[in-house]
């Protein structure tokens, strides 16, 4: 239960210069009451404390100050030791104003280890009592173990450096033409400034875009031994360090294939290096030991341990699936509304295997509710037998209530539960299910039931189903048949030799034309004879059809155990599948283990760039898991010990969602190994985490009634006199500095530049921050820090922008898109990258002309900011970018577009920002829609892409980058339908349910032929350009934000 500070106000609050009256215990059993300063840090408060401890009895009892610490009621209502004694009472909030001070001990290092990790990922992440303790601690120690196996503890320097600095590089080796324009016969321009070898001497030079990184540092030290006389740089101590980021270009890679230099190429930028001296930027310690777990006396995974006896096997009993529902309990525990308006409850239960339904959903009879309880002691018989259930099949619950008033039931809470447990074993004897309440936004299938819906238990003391599950007249426990028993059941079940479904029968051509016609209907759900005839043909797909697996598998015959270990020895067999169609085994539609580890396997051969752009979907991918431990956990851990990029990457994914109670155990195990098989990272997190703290601190004191009214520009420059303010002081200077970015580990912010920090005018006041680059010649970094706002949409689309425009990049097609930096840190909370050189259209229009209506604005202002000669460059990088931004809205469906959420950069690029509404979500005002065109098109793009209407061919050229970007996007339409389908359970509002990915399918055209759905987007493409509404729109925006 997490409670409000009951005694701190926030700060810029506090009464009497910030003095409070608190309570001190001492280890002597002295306790006094004093005033401290809210703003000291607790090292000066503890010197007070022993100051006027002198005045009591037993003094002599204490020793030196310093040998204690104080402990705290934490926020979470834990008693918590503060280790950081730097921090202030403003710092720390604790409940109460109430100080215990206890004796240092000399703490192990796990201990310390242990501590740092719930700084980070929260206290008592673990303590709910949702998954058995048994399953958690397998789950500690099968991790540590496995995470062990990856780290080589004798890594040399490459090696370290490899993981905190991977190299960044493009997935493809071939080089775009307009890379190749970019150069002069493959040679290209770079600056070069020598830190640590010619004290900051600084060469411009060339190099071939298929030259190696050794070849730049060759031609360097030639370079300073003829003109400085340095002739002892041994090449081996070189590296080449990229100016304004963290990001090095090294090994035996082309040039081309470095992002950096290609997005330097890209913009017609020359790139800069600095040669470094490897010696000064890495020191390891080759004694520093890694964490080591307690108690692994063995590496055997627990499957491959014999059982001392024979255990019952579910396939050893014939009886039929069954279980009693005992009562329901904690009813009081609702609402004081809910639990005095119910009189009769019923529950309705169903078998699931994934998504699918294993025979009919049985219901209760109706049940009256006394004194908060509800006894009902109903058997539920399943209409299938025990042999028949699969290992992940999972029991939906939804307990609907009777309103005494209307006497109609209504869905009140729902929760789901695995039929087996970790080990294999089936549930027996009473099990207790603390169910979830139900949500205006829940989605619940036809049944009634929530399949989609987490196994995890709702750790909060709610309505609890009491189950009963029989032990079938056998000796527990009762396990899931081991993987040779599988594959023994399938080959004496195998079709004979030449018949039908064996591996030597041979299809006829009606047959696989059938089953091809069958391929191409992607978003039709299949009939019976189709799944007969598909599952006929599993044999014929493995040898020339691989990419039907996902056919396959969901023609198998789930409530079958025969077909499934037929299925299940067939895949081993598969031939592996590219990425795109991996994905898809790990939605919710294939919880099956064996699925699920095939998918992996597929996919760990990916690039880790091309795995960070698909991170998202597998961090939700995990919810669908049926228990703690598998595949997909081991595969995002081993990646993210072999590159902090990425561990930076999942780090912020699991803890931005760790508050949410369905996840907060699986989520909270995975983040604590791989903090403690990775404490370098951990303590870089650290200094992340408490820079955070201070910006919600801030942003606080922001929100507070006495910056209410800042509308008044006199009280606007107080509020922002007084955040600077705020910012100077010590505690806020030392944690927001010197640390790397949440948005990206490329970029390390140096120092707060105060003098620029300030807040926006919007609702939620977001912060805009700025600081100094580590490299003091480059741009500032400027961001901006949200406290109120849900930013997973923005991620998502955003990611799915960045998923786009690579495939647009295989394609050779270059749109210019600028994707900038969106991090979610918590709930309501995260970072958004401010692109630089940037201004709203509705911006630019206030200055230029003033007027929304007057399409020559955007020109003008580009014109202003460029030289004559550059404008046909400028034009076409407006062009391209305005393409891409064109073409991804629209497959998108991404609402609200007006003039103060689309932006141009001085050098031409168009992007759009802020996606509050996609997937057709449009707004509407009065239930008029206010976006009638499905996308922006209006004069103003047209007046710049025609140069001032002195090029009008140019448009011809923008509506075939239009084109030509849609077509590849439809390509892999299939690919982006699955990345929006494993976002289902991540609690976006407008992304809760399969129909709701009805727009993106019908915009991607994909049961359409290429030349239909080419001709449906042209007239689209019209309808946009001839459309008046967006003009009044943009008009009437300026009007209401004068």
């Amino acid at each position: 239960m997490k409670l409000d500070a009951i005694a701190f106000p926030d700060i810029g609050e506090v009464e009497k210069d910030g003095e409070i009256f608190m309570d001190f215990l001492l280890p002597n059993g002295c306790f006094f009451q004093i005033s401290v300063d809210f703003y000291t840090p607790l090292e000066i408060i503890k010197e007070i404390v022993w100051k006027e401890a002198q005045k009591f009895p037993l003094y002599s009892k204490l020793q030196r100050h310093d040998v204690y610490k104080f402990v705290i009621l934490n926020q979470d209502c834990q008693m918590e030791e503060v280790l950081d004694e730097s921090l202030r009472l403003c710092d720390i909030r604790p409940v109460g104003t109430f100080l215990k001070v206890i004796e240092k001990k000399t703490e192990k290092k796990h201990e310390t280890l242990d501590k740092k990790v719930s700084t980070l990922i929260g206290r008592g992440t673990m303590d709910a009592n949702v998954v058995s303790r048994a399953e958690v601690d397998d789950f500690r120690k099968r991790m540590q173990q496995f995470g062990l196996s990856k780290l080589n503890t004798k890594k040399d320097w490459y090696e370290i450096f490899r993981i905190q600095h991977p190299p960044r590089l493009r997935n493809s080796t071939l080089i775009p033409k307009y890379i190749e324009e970019a150069c002069t016969n493959g040679y290209f321009v770079y600056n070069l400034k020598v830190e640590d070898f010619g004290g900051g001497k600084r060469f411009m030079q060339k190099a071939h875009i298929e030259d190696e990184p050794s070849a730049i540092i060759d031609m360097a030290i030639e370079k300073m031994k003829n003109n400085l006389g340095i002739d002892n740089i041994n090449p081996g101590d070189c590296i080449l360090k990229c100016m304004t980021m963290e990001d090095y270009v090294y090994g035996n890679h082309c040039l081309h294939r470095f992002k950096y230099i290609y997005e330097c190429l890209q913009r017609r930028v020359a790139p800069e290096f600095c040669l470094k001296d490897k010696r000064n930027i890495f020191t390891f310690d080759h004694k520093r030991n890694h964490f080591s777990p307690a108690s692994s006396t063995s590496t055997l995974n627990r499957q491959t341990i014999m059982p001392k006896r024979r255990d019952t096997l579910t396939w050893d009993i014939k009886d039929k699936f069954n279980f009693v529902v005992d009562a329901v309990t904690n009813i009081e525990n609702m609402s004081d509304q809910g639990k005095n308006s119910l009189d009769k409850l019923n529950l309705i239960v169903g078998l699931y295997h994934g998504n699918e339904l294993l025979g009919e959903v049985l219901r209760t009879k109706d049940y009256p509710v006394k004194d908060g309880k509800c006894k009902m002691v109903e058997s539920l018989i399943f209409d299938l037998n025990l042999e028949d259930v699969q290992f992940t099949s999972k029991i939906c619950f939804t307990l609907n209530g009777r309103a005494k008033k209307t006497k109609s039931f209504e869905a009140v809470a729902w929760g789901n539960i695995p039929v087996f447990d970790f080990r294999s074993r089936l549930q027996q004897g009473e099990q207790y299910l603390q169910m979830w309440p139900v949500t205006a936004d829940l989605q619940f299938e036809e049944s009634g039931l929530y399949s989609i819906g987490t196994v995890a238990m709702n750790p909060h003391s709610v309505i609890t189903l009491v189950l009963n599950f029989p032990d079938y007249g056998r000796k527990p426990p009762i396990i899931f048949p081991p993987e040779e028993i599988v594959i023994q059941c399938a080959a004496d079940n195998m079709e004979k030799l030449g018949h039908p479904g064996s591996p030597q029968w041979k299809a006829s051509k009606t047959h696989i034309d059938q089953l091809k016609i069958i391929l191409e209907r992607t978003s039709d759900s299949l009939h019976e004879q189709d799944k007969e005839l598909t599952w006929l043909l599993r044999h014929e797909c493995l040898e020339n059809m691989p990419h039907a697996l996902p056919l396959i598998l969901n023609s198998v015959k789930w409530y079958n155990h025969i077909d499934v270990a037929k299925m299940q020895v067939l895949l081993s067999a598969w031939r592996p599948l590219p990425v795109d169609q991996a994905l898809e085994l790990l939605d919710f539609n294939f919880p099956d283990r064996y699925v699920r580890k095939y998918a992996v396997d597929c996919l760990s051969v990916i690039c880790d760039e091309e795995l960070s752009l698909y991170l998202l979907q597998l961090v939700q991918a995990l919810k669908y898991e049926t228990h703690l431990y598998c595949p997909l956990a081991e595969f995002l851990m081993e990646r993210a010990l072999k590159n902090q990029h990425i561990g930076h990457q999942l780090f912020w994914l699991l803890k931005s969602e760790i508050h949410d109670p369905k996840v907060t155990v699986r989520y909270g195990l995975l983040l604590e190994s791989y903090l403690k098989l990775n404490p370098d990272h951990m303590n870089s997190l650290i200094k992340q985490h408490e820079a955070l703290s201070k910006m919600h601190t801030l942003s606080m004191l922001m929100h507070s009634e006495k910056y209410k009214n800042i509308q008044n520009a006199k009280n606007r420059e107080v509020a922002i006199k007084d955040m600077r303010s705020v910012l100077e002081q010590k505690a806020y200077r030392d944690k927001l500095s010197d640390i790397q970015s949440p948005l990206s580990p490329l970029y390390r912010l140096k120092d707060l530049a105060v003098e620029d920090c300030k807040f926006m005018d919007s609702k939620k006041r977001p912060l805009w921050l700025v600081w100094k680059n580590a490299d003091w010649e480059s741009l500032k970094i400027q961001t901006i820090y949200k406290n109120g706002d849900d930013l997973r949409q923005d991620m998502l689309t955003l990611q799915i922008l960045q998923v786009m425009d690579s495939i647009w990049q295989s394609e050779g097609l270059d749109l210019r898109m600028n994707i900038y930096g969106c991090v979610a840190t918590g709930l309501e909370q995260g970072m958004i990258e401010i692109v630089q050189q940037a201004r709203t259209l509705a911006d630019i229009q206030k200055i230029q002309t003033n007027s929304a209506l007057d399409k020559r604005s955007l020109y003008l202002w580009l014109k202003e900011k460029n030289n004559e000669d550059n404008m046909d460059h400028v034009v076409k990088e407006f062009m391209l970018s305005c393409a891409g931004y064109t073409v991804a809205t629209y497959v998108l469906g991404i609402g609200d577009r007006h003039n103060d959420n689309i932006m141009l950069k001085e050098n031409g690029q168009l992007f759009h920002i802020d996606f509050g509404h996609f997937l057709g979500n449009f707004k509407s005002y009065k239930g008029i829609k206010r976006e009638r065109v499905p996308f922006v098109l209006t004069s103003h793009f047209a007046y710049v892409i025609t140069k001032a209407e002195t090029k009008n061919e140019n448009f011809k050229e923008f509506q075939d980058y239009c084109e030509k970007a849609y077509k590849a996007l439809r390509k892999r339409g299939s690919l982006l339908v699955r990345l929006f389908m494993m976002m289902l359970s991540s609690g976006i509002p407008q992304l809760t349910s399969v129909s709701d990915l009805d727009y993106l399918k019908e915009t991607l055209a994909l049961n359409m032929s290429e030349e239909k759905a080419i001709q449906q987007f042209r007239a689209k493409f019209d309808d946009a350009r001839n459309a008046f509404s967006p003009y009044l729109n943009w008009a009437l925006h300026n009007f209401v934000h004068k």
